[in-house]
């Protein structure tokens, strides 16, 4: 979350909060490097099923 808080505003949080529109955030994955971070990001992500995450 820091990651994110501290980067330009990924586009879809940037047009939440434009929209005043509240999300939560529901799951967190902890990992021990940045590197690790993105590595599970992009293996999630490549899932393609982002409604059992």
């Amino acid at each position: 979350m820091k990651r994110h808080q501290s980067n330009p505003e990924p586009k879809l949080l940037k047009v939440a909060k434009d929209r005043r529109i509240a999300f939560t955030v529901v799951r967190l994955w902890l990992c021990d490097s940045e590197q690790e971070a993105r590595q599970l990001e992009r293996q999630l992500k490549g899932r393609k099923n982002g409604r059992k995450l």
